[in-house]
């Protein structure tokens, strides 16, 4: 039974972030994707009705939120994993550390790398939360408290002259991450450009 792999289903319409974590799954001898799913009832038909070990979804299918239909699966089959996917921060959706009902919580930003470790803790019964989250707001100095980990990096490179794609390959990451990195962090401060961003944050 140990040697048995783990079956993985994937809930995620984004076709290049799905690409990435397929890949990076593909080669794992301990797991098997047994399916993927763009829509969140062909997902909920088969999840029902097949054996899940785990469950990759994100917590925004096109216009649907998949938050209230993966809550009453974990209630129904308590044992399968499930790593939430979201390109917010935990704060932002209303999701409490205590509250929280999952495995693992990953940012989608944070690259495949961050799904893999997640996929291999949840495999030894462990729960992993991706390194850059942020389970509270704060009113302590935005450049300090806001930025991840990974946006602290960007960032530096941005103030070293560096373009999209020379980050992306310092980072080992792809272009359409680090694209997705400026676009929260302009976000975030509510900032028009790169330029804009960096006055805010008070860097010359």
């Amino acid at each position: 039974m140990t040697n048995m792999k783990k079956k993985i289903v994937v809930l995620e319409d984004h076709p290049l972030f799905t690409d990435g974590v397929l890949n990076i799954l593909k080669d794992n001898s301990k797991i098997e994707i047994s399916a993927h799913f763009k829509n969140i009832s062909d997902f909920i038909h088969y999840i029902y009705h097949q054996p899940v070990d785990i469950i990759i979804a994100d917590i925004k299918i096109g216009e649907d939120i998949s938050l209230p239909y993966l809550l009453q699966y974990k209630k129904d089959h308590h044992t399968t994993g499930i790593i939430l996917l979201s390109m917010f921060q935990p704060w932002e959706i209303q999701i409490s550390y205590n509250d929280f009902p999952f495995e693992s919580y990953v940012l989608k930003n944070s690259g495949s790398r961050v799904i893999l470790q997640a996929v291999k803790d949840i495999c030894f019964n462990k729960k992993y939360f991706d390194p850059n989250i942020q389970w509270e707001k704060t009113n302590e100095i935005p450049n300090k408290i806001l930025l991840t980990k990974r946006e602290k990096e960007i960032l530096e490179l941005i103030k070293k002259g560096k373009t999209t794609r020379e980050i992306a390959e310092t980072l080992i990451l792809s272009e359409l991450t680090i694209k997705s990195h400026r676009q929260n962090m302009l976000k975030k401060f509510k900032a028009h450009n790169m330029v804009d961003l960096l006055m805010k944050l008070g860097v010359d």
